[in-house]
């Protein structure tokens, strides 16, 4: 008789209101069998790590087809075809990095589409020798220590979303000719407060 291994699933908080881990295996991610339970600890935590996963950029695309639908961004470089945005200051790797800038003071991901994204999943190729830090928030935990009144002011509200106003963090006073370039980039309105019911996406 062969008798098959327990799967590996091991989930731990690692802040009171945000972030969690998951230790498990490779074939567990992909297989999609646990994709229920990771949205609804990604909806619950908002921030999920899996230590030392190792998943190429082939099967990133894969697990990130069993949680939902690919979203492909504004200036991502691949058009309709799924793939792994390189996040990186080296042009030779991703041509328009210097982009990216935008996103270092805060930012959300996508911005650009008709709703938010469900997640954003990343893989660590390279680590920085220095610095390399990233800080996440819970919105949901915001938005629940808020006073009723200023969600029901806030409900109502909507936000433009555009690439040049992002680059004047890191470059306040561009030339005409960047001015212009930046602008050239969509903008997008959406509500400032969205609802989010689990397994809708």
């Amino acid at each position: 008789m062969i008798v098959s291994a327990p799967t590996r699933f091991d989930v731990a908080d690692v802040a009171p209101r945000i972030g969690c881990t998951i230790e498990t295996d490779k074939e567990t991610l992909l297989s999609g069998a646990k994709t229920d339970e990771i949205r609804e600890i990604l909806e619950r935590r908002g921030v999920i790590v899996f230590p030392e996963i190792g998943l190429t950029d082939e099967e990133q695309i894969a697990f990130t087809h069993t949680l939902g639908t690919f979203a492909h961004e504004e200036g991502e470089g691949s058009g309709e075809k799924d793939a792994v945005y390189p996040i990186t200051m080296d042009e030779t790797i991703n041509p328009i990095a210097s982009y990216l800038k935008g996103a270092f003071y805060w930012h959300i991901d996508g911005t650009m589409s008709d709703k938010p994204i469900l997640a954003s999943i990343m893989s660590a190729r390279q680590l920085s020798k220095t610095g390399g830090e990233t800080e996440f928030c819970n919105t949901y935990a915001a938005w629940d220590d808020l006073p009723s009144e200023e969600k029901v002011a806030l409900e109502t509200l909507k936000v433009v979303h555009t690439v040049w106003r992002s680059q004047l963090y890191w470059r306040p006073e561009p030339s005409y000719a960047e001015l212009k370039q930046w602008q050239e980039h969509v903008r997008n309105t959406l509500k400032m407060v969205w609802k989010h019911s689990f397994g809708s996406q």
